[in-house]
Formats: structure tokens, sequence, C-alpha cells
């Protein structure tokens, strides 16, 4: 299964959702990009709003790190595309 898929069009992430059979209790896993239009990430707090409770990863603050995410880092800064990092 392709969680995010980029093509010609732009980019898509399938939200994923993970029930137990008779359970009550879900799992909800939205995948993200590193830079989005902001009305992208307008939608997806919407929808995490309405959940009990929110886990996350992320990276840490390191110069590896920092090297690896310079590229997006770098395309956000240009205003004129109205992306968001």
């Amino acid at each position: 299964m392709d969680i995010v898929e980029a093509g010609a069009l732009g980019a898509r992430a399938a939200v994923v959702e993970m029930r137990a059979r008779g359970g009550r209790c879900r799992f909800t896993l939205y995948p993200m990009l590193h830079i989005a239009d902001p009305a992208c990430y307008a939608e997806v707090s919407a929808r995490l709003a309405a959940h009990d409770l929110i886990v996350v990863e992320g990276v840490g603050r390191s110069r590896p790190t920092s090297l690896l995410t310079l590229g997006y880092r770098m395309v956000g800064r240009r205003s004129r595309l109205g992306l968001q990092v």
C-alpha cells in the first residue's frame, strides 16, 4: 500500500484507520509531508481535533538532522510559493 504518492499533479497522502474487530479503540495514521500548502495542514489540524490522544514522531535538533532537512526548509522560505514547512 502506498501511504504517500507523488506525481505530476502533486502529492497525496492516504489516511489509514485501524480498529480491532469488535473494539471501540481505533488508531488513525496521518502521514505528513515535510512541506505543503497551509490549507493541507489546516485540514489535518481540524481532523486531529476530533481525537482523544495524538502521538507524533519527529526528529531532534542535531547537525546531521539540520543537513538532512535543509532542502525543504529552504523551499519553505520562498514566500512566493505559498508553502509551509
